[in-house]
């Protein structure tokens, strides 16, 4: 595994605050397991043949694009890093069979 990430909130822990460590459990479990259903996110870690931008200029929206590619699969990476949605947002893929 690439990284790892480690929560601890032992101390002053409240009855209040366990349900969000619940919720923080069940999101990094979830996280987990798309990961290593999704060979694309790492077989090709250490070569350039594994990443490609989409578009990385993207200043007016705040939002970048990029393909991850494993062996036999393909994934489309969007990432917007404002709180606001954008619905009508038009992202143009590339034709990964012509690569």
């Amino acid at each position: 595994m690439q990284g790892i990430l480690l929560l601890n909130f032992q101390f002053g822990m409240t009855e209040k605050a366990e349900p969000v460590w619940i919720k923080i459990k069940k999101f990094v479990r979830e996280i987990n397991q798309f990961y290593l259903k999704n060979p694309a996110l790492f077989e090709i870690d250490f070569d350039r043949k594994g990443f490609s931008w989409i578009d990385h200029n993207n200043h007016d929206y705040s939002i970048i694009s990029y393909l991850r590619n494993g062996i036999t699969q393909t994934i489309a990476c969007v990432h917007n890093f404002t709180p606001t949605e954008f619905p009508e947002y038009i992202i143009r893929l590339p034709n990964v069979r012509d690569r």
